[in-house]
């Protein structure tokens, strides 16, 4: 199953605006900016699994770290390539308006490119941070393929490392793992060091709860 834009109510009516009947505010004809810039990733999307990418089966539902997660729907080998990682290529200008989102699901291929996994995603764009993944990203030739770094039992939630590069905000992670680093920032971030030298709430392994 593949959806460009999975909203429980939303249709388009043939002149390139979205009508969604029961839209926060009543507003009924969303403009490029909010349908292209807000809506996407927004709290009333869900996952779309994309059976042609995917070499597995996979299944997603709520997760322990955060919202929708995506799960193994059957045994997973190490070392074999899951599921590729979709969606809009777009700008570097791009990125930086679609930034405003409160969830973005941007992806870097090239220094100009990236990977807008909020529209037309394959549904791994739902894949959840792990600081003990079970994923690693490989990207060729403009494509991004997550490949199984072990073996991945039915059931088990897939997990990527997403090591955030860039002058972002430090976001914190909620994985659980015992090795969490507390943040899904790249590990080399020099924030990183900073705020666990200034911040005693912090273990070596992360945030305390």
């Amino acid at each position: 199953m593949r959806a460009d834009l999975c909203l429980p109510a939303g249709q388009n009516n043939g002149d390139d605006e979205w009508v969604i009947p029961e839209f926060p505010g009543g507003i009924r004809e969303l403009t490029p900016f909010v349908r292209e810039v807000m809506l996407p990733g927004g709290p009333d999307v869900v996952p779309c699994i994309d059976d042609q990418v995917s070499r597995f089966r996979l299944a997603y539902r709520r997760s322990a770290i955060d919202r929708w997660g995506v799960f193994a729907a059957e045994d997973i080998p190490a070392r074999r390539r899951v599921t590729e990682y979709t969606g809009e290529r777009i700008s570097h200008r791009e990125v930086t308006r679609r930034s405003l989102r409160p969830r973005t699901y941007i992806f870097w291929v090239s220094a100009r490119v990236a990977i807008d996994g909020a529209v037309g995603g394959s549904g791994a764009e739902f894949i959840n941070q792990g600081c003990a993944p079970n994923l690693i990203a490989r990207v060729s030739r403009g494509h991004v393929h997550l490949v199984s770094q072990r073996a991945i039992a039915a059931g088990d939630e897939l997990l990527l490392d997403y090591r955030i590069r860039g002058g972002g905000p430090l976001v914190t992670c909620r994985c659980g793992a015992p090795n969490c680093r507390g943040y899904l920032n790249h590990p080399d971030d020099p924030r990183l060091a900073r705020d666990l030298a200034n911040d005693d709430s912090h273990t070596a392994f992360g945030k305390r709860q």
